[in-house]
């Protein structure tokens, strides 16, 4: 009994010296795994402090203050400055067409005639009648001064005198219409009849221009209509070529369904623009004295926030400023600042998607800006 209970008390021990060397065995592996666990990040954090460490590179241009314009294309039509639309007023046959499309002109040369024989009797008529109410008023006259009538029946007769002389004038007019002049020197752009046809009073027969004037009307936008004034530079397109223009007559009234105000330019003799052509015309709409503006990319939005970012520092030692700022739309590329930004500024205008708020920044200067 004996000799069974010691070889049951080494068996015991010699289990429980195994799971002690198993127990030793793990917690040296574990703490092993712990160690270089540890190295391995370790190394990793502290790459990841000398790269926050480290100065971002980045390219800064340093803000000035200068003229700020905003000019505005659009497309208008040229014409001539000077114009005629030949316009009957009576409704009568064409009896003649003088000119044809092409044909220069002289001012008092017949362009058109009407039929003539309606508005003659017309006028005949009207002379007789006018002389018959003379006749009658002269004779009531006579009468009235012998007592043989009334004062009454005189100023009737005379208004009927009256009536028939403006009645004949409008005869004669009617007549003198059939023969159409031309009131200016020009060519002719447009024949609308042709004899035989039927003139209705209103309806443009002829159309003649005068080319030794050119002036393109511009369609404007409302928006930038009360900027302009006679004094507003302008530059026409031509040709590939850029030439100054002189606004002569601006409508404030917008178009129906365009929204586009007509603006009136007047070109130098000369200019090379052909009247019914499309040309482009810019316009100077806003100047800014002393204005700040800076390149369109360095402006980036949070919200309804708006933020660039300047570098901050004395000598090579800068940091990166999150700098809150208003910025108005703008052109070319730039917008205006209006607060946010001073003169002297270091705005970063390159690497700035990649930094935040602090972070230390190596700068390499850009070519100065803040104008045009």
């Amino acid at each position: 009994m004996e000799n069974t209970s010691g070889a049951l008390s080494r068996a015991s021990k010699i289990r429980l010296l195994a799971w002690v060397v198993v127990i030793i065995i793990s917690l040296a592996a574990i703490t092993f795994q712990i160690i270089h666990r540890k190295e391995k990040y370790g190394a990793a954090i502290e790459l990841m402090e000398n790269e926050v460490r480290a100065a971002k590179p980045v390219e800064v241009m340093k803000i000035v203050s200068s003229d700020w314009e905003v000019w505005r294309s659009y497309y208008g039509r040229v014409r001539s400055a000077k114009t005629m639309r030949v316009v009957s007023f009576v409704r009568e046959t064409v009896a003649e067409v003088h000119v044809n499309v092409g044909d220069s002109v002289r001012a008092g040369q017949v362009l058109l005639s009407l039929r003539r024989e309606d508005q003659a009797a017309n006028a005949r008529a009207g002379d007789a009648a006018l002389n018959e109410a003379k006749s009658k008023y002269n004779r009531l006259l006579a009468l009235c001064a012998e007592g043989g009538v009334s004062q009454m029946e005189v100023d009737r007769a005379y208004a009927v005198m009256k009536s028939e002389e403006a009645i004949s004038q409008s005869y004669k007019s009617a007549l003198k219409q059939t023969r159409m002049l031309s009131q200016i020197d020009g060519i002719v752009t447009a024949r609308n009849i042709e004899p035989g046809e039927l003139a209705e009073a209103g309806q443009t027969l002829l159309e003649i221009e005068n080319q030794s004037g050119i002036e393109v009307e511009l369609m404007v936008s409302v928006h930038d209509i009360a900027a302009i004034t006679g004094d507003t530079p302008v530059n026409v397109i031509i040709g590939g070529t850029s030439l100054s223009g002189r606004v002569t007559r601006v409508n404030p009234k917008a178009t129906p369904g365009s929204g586009l105000c007509p603006v009136t330019v007047s070109l130098a003799p000369g200019a090379g623009a052909v009247p019914g052509a499309y040309l482009e015309g810019s316009l100077l709409v806003r100047r800014e004295r002393n204005a700040i503006t800076i390149p369109s990319h360095a402006l980036f939005s949070r919200g309804d926030e708006r933020f660039v970012y300047v570098a901050d520092g004395i000598g090579g030692e800068r940091i990166a400023r999150l700098t809150k700022v208003d910025a108005e739309n703008g052109n070319n590329g730039r917008v205006l600042v209006t607060s946010g930004l001073k003169p002297g500024d270091l705005l970063i205008t390159s690497g700035n998607r990649g930094i935040a708020d602090g972070v230390p920044v190596s700068c390499d200067m850009a070519p100065v800006g803040g104008g045009n």
